[in-house]
């Protein structure tokens, strides 16, 4: 079942409006909204003593930066349903 969504209003400062505004632009999200949301989960997640003594190592941040460069050059495939990871 959905949650219902209510409305809030934020100040931030024009520096970082225009930095989530050019997530969006760019596709990372689909809406400041949506990016918003996604900033307060990661928190939520850094703060989960169930995540606190998680540690990656060196190769799994290598991992991470080519799969970012990746991204950021095009190199995706669009997964639209499970099946398509098989």
């Amino acid at each position: 079942m959905a949650q219902s969504l209510q409305t809030i209003n934020i100040s931030l400062p024009s520096s970082m409006l225009a930095d989530v505004k050019d997530l969006v632009a760019a596709g990372h999200f689909a809406s400041i909204s949506e990016a918003i949301r996604a900033g307060i989960n990661q928190i939520k997640v850094s703060l989960h003593p169930k995540y606190q003594n998680i540690h990656l190592g060196p190769s799994a941040l290598k991992d991470f930066s080519q799969t970012e460069k990746d991204f950021l050059a095009g190199k995706t495939i669009p997964i639209k349903s499970l099946d398509d990871l098989i």
